[in-house]
């Protein structure tokens, strides 16, 4: 399974194409403290966190690479958003994430809800667990 970086953004917009040398463009993002990201103030969050249903894996859908990038799940547009994040900047305790985040879609149709994610240190493996399958 793959993902791709091309779709829109949550508000519609669509993702600016990465450059060959960065794909995240700096001049154009807004950074914000991770609790106030605009993603996690929106229906998507709202959404992931209802509790889960009686004898159903409760979900984790957040992931992070140990340092720089987070990962979380979309259950309603099942896609990823990847969030850049700076630790410790203005402060030591401060944790900025960056907006847009890049939205990726998986290659193939999922066939079950995501419960979990988990994704390697240097970000190049995803694995997506549902009660009903498995993708990697």
């Amino acid at each position: 399974m793959r993902f791709a970086l091309d779709l829109a953004e949550p508000d519609g917009r669509q993702s600016p194409a990465p450059s060959p040398s960065n794909s995240t463009p700096k001049a154009e993002l807004q950074w914000f403290p991770l609790q106030n990201h605009p993603l996690f103030s929106s229906a998507t969050a709202t959404a992931a966190s209802t509790p889960a249903a009686a004898g159903r894996m409760p979900p984790n859908l957040m992931a992070w690479d140990g340092a720089t990038r987070l990962y979380f799940w979309d259950l309603n547009k099942k896609c990823l958003h990847r969030i850049s994040i700076r630790l410790g900047e203005p402060d030591p305790t401060s944790i900025l994430a960056a907006f847009p985040s890049k939205v990726m879609q998986a290659d193939t149709p999922l066939s079950f809800e995501v419960n979990k994610i988990s994704i390697n240190r240097n970000g190049s493996a995803l694995l997506l667990a549902g009660l009903e399958g498995l993708r990697v």
